[in-house]
């Protein structure tokens, strides 16, 4: 959970895949739901999903290939939270 808007945790996310020179394959928006898909270097897919709360906070969800990678999430989570400061 993202102590921040929708709006906010969906530019940061942009920003954070930029940043780890991930390009997005297709990203979608709109009032209360985001998903930004794209691959990495190991062609692994990477579905971020963002969904705004009643109380103003963002609900992420990070999924990196079939099975995941924590370890890949939680580096994109960490850019997440940092470009949101």
């Amino acid at each position: 959970m993202l102590n921040d808007d929708i709006n906010s945790a969906y530019k940061a996310s942009l920003k954070s895949l930029e940043q780890l020179g991930i390009a997005p394959t297709s990203k979608v928006k709109d009032a209360l739901t985001a998903k930004i898909v794209s691959r990495d270097a190991d062609d692994e897919k990477i579905t971020i999903k963002l969904t705004s709360t009643t109380d103003g906070l963002t609900k992420l969800s990070i999924r990196i290939g079939l099975i995941g990678n924590e370890t890949k999430s939680r580096i994109i989570y960490e850019h997440i939270k940092k470009n949101l400061e």
